[in-house]
């Protein structure tokens, strides 16, 4: 949570997002505000943050609260350009759709990444069973515990 320079305001939290694109590569880095407000487009973003995270949230609930269990979490969020700004940044899109999305459901956002089934040859796998009689004989490993 971080105090605005003017005492008057209510503190907020300030995100940070290291991007990766559909396949997982890095892009960047978005920073990313939630506040305490009553106003229908932050309490909007607020409710999508908290379901994109799958927070089981019950009862009372602040948003200081919050900052101690979002590190370390994923979620798929839109973005667009800010170039009201110079130079332009890229900025949380709010009026995309539903802003902050599951991880659940990135098959659905993204569409499928695997490839077709018709691009990997029939005798990719061979046509008969796996089959390693061996294996059940195979040594045992024991984690390397060092103290």
């Amino acid at each position: 949570m971080k105090q605005p320079k003017d005492a008057g305001k209510k503190p907020y939290l300030n995100l940070t997002f290291s991007l990766k694109d559909k396949n997982g590569k890095g892009c960047g880095k978005l920073f990313d505000i939630l506040s305490d407000s009553e106003h229908q487009v932050v309490l909007y973003k607020l409710q999508r943050f908290v379901t994109a995270l799958e927070l089981p949230i019950a009862g009372n609930f602040e948003l200081s609260d919050l900052a101690k269990v979002v590190t370390g979490k994923q979620c798929i969020l839109d973005v667009t350009m800010d170039t009201k700004q110079s130079p332009a940044r890229a900025v949380v899109d709010v009026f995309a759709g539903g802003v902050y999305y599951p991880m659940s459901e990135a098959a659905t956002i993204f569409g499928a990444t695997e490839k077709p089934a018709e691009e990997v040859p029939a005798n990719y796998f061979g046509d008969t069973p796996i089959n390693a009689p061996d294996a059940a004989d195979a040594p045992q490993t024991t984690p390397n515990v060092e103290y």
